[in-house]
């Protein structure tokens, strides 16, 4: 599990720790000090990214045995402020790609089974989700 993130200026890092529930912690790079933490509930976190502005963090966070589909979290420190959105993706160990906007607003999701996800953490809402068909193979003679 991807456990650190650096801000795109280069001057935070997100730092989870896990013991009983997971802490996570803004450190800065500079002089390792912890600036926020946040405690979460126990599973895997993976550290995604820092918006541009470098206030808020993006982060999703597993269930270790696979009772609980994966959530998508975008912590705003500089506000005190959390979003959680549970995503439709059966599997956390699936989840090959990720991508989302320079603040954080849309979120995308895709896996090994297929699924891809559009995700508005802000709105706290699945926007969209599809399992795409598996093309057969077609045998081209020539």
């Amino acid at each position: 599990m991807k456990k650190e993130c650096v801000s795109q200026d280069g001057t935070k890092k997100i730092v989870f720790e896990e013991s009983r529930g997971s802490t996570l912690r803004i450190k800065s790079t500079k002089t390792n000090e912890v600036i926020y933490e946040r405690h979460d509930a126990g599973g895997w976190h993976n550290a995604e990214a820092f918006s541009q502005d470098g206030e808020k963090v993006l982060y999703l966070s597993h269930c270790r045995y696979g009772y609980v589909n994966p959530y998508v979290k975008v912590w705003d420190f500089e506000r005190g402020v959390f979003w959680s959105v549970m995503s439709k993706h059966h599997r956390a160990i699936g989840i090959i790609a990720e991508f989302h906007s320079d603040d954080l607003s849309i979120v995308i999701l895709a896996d090994t089974d297929g699924e891809v996800s559009l995700i508005h953490p802000y709105e706290k809402r699945v926007v969209w989700h599809r399992k795409l068909a598996v093309e057969e193979r077609v045998r081209i003679d020539g």
